[in-house]
């Protein structure tokens, strides 16, 4: 039986993109192929993965079985959850562990992704009925840019006709080239720009800047990050 190491399973409130406001059931799996430096995100490997529920906190072993995980996830029936929403890190690196997992699972699944494994997508994504993937930005994250893999990684969803939109975080550090890429990929797949969630004054987004990429990208819809005003998980 596969094992996967787990980080936290928690009822929350979906905070970002198209589908927010609804209640999903997560599932935060450790680990991720990228280190994006505004990510302030739980992913790394821990002993215990926890389990917070009505009743307070309980706790898993790390690694967590197929079996274990789809029990535990199953018995947050009485919640009535719109989907189970896995998240990371990036869920993908385990895509071996999700396609036996996911058949045991009550709720169709949402999948939350830094949309750059297409090849490891391709393996469960019949298991799958939503896909909130990321564009990763060199302005924002620090890292390379992954236009091309963001690409491929869409041409898979839509081989498959699944629901996809596509989520990037934006500072006022964001180039000119940048928008031009972002303008290109709206014509491509649904755009929600979230301005970043920050205490750093030099990189928070100002009011004109985002009326400036709305004019310059006019497929695209700004939604915050809703959970983090809210403050809940």
């Amino acid at each position: 039986m596969n094992t996967a190491d787990v980080v936290e399973i928690f009822s929350s409130i979906q905070g970002e993109g198209p589908h927010i406001g609804e209640r999903h059931l997560f599932l935060r799996l450790c680990g991720c192929n990228l280190r994006c430096s505004f990510c302030d995100t739980p992913f790394d490997k821990t002993e215990k993965a926890a389990v917070y529920t009505n009743n307070g906190i309980s706790y898993l072993k790390n690694p967590v079985s197929t079996g274990k995980l789809a029990e535990e996830i199953n018995n947050f029936n009485n919640i009535n959850h719109s989907y189970l929403s896995i998240t990371g890190g990036e869920p993908l690196l385990h895509h071996k562990f999700l396609k036996d997992l996911i058949p045991m699972i009550h709720l169709p699944v949402y999948l939350e992704t830094n949309g750059t494994l297409y090849h490891e997508l391709e393996n469960i994504i019949n298991l799958v009925s939503v896909i909130s993937a990321d564009i990763k930005l060199p302005s924002s994250t620090g890292l390379k840019p992954f236009f091309d893999e963001h690409k491929k990684f869409l041409e898979t969803a839509n081989k498959y006709n699944k629901e996809i939109f596509f989520k990037v975080v934006v500072t006022s550090k964001i180039t000119e080239d940048e928008i031009q890429q972002l303008h290109d990929f709206s014509k491509l797949s649904d755009l929600i720009i979230q301005p970043v969630n920050s205490n750093d004054d030099t990189i928070k987004i100002s009011q004109d800047k985002l009326f400036y990429l709305m004019d310059k990208i006019p497929g695209a819809r700004i939604i915050p990050q809703c959970h983090k005003f809210l403050n809940i998980m």
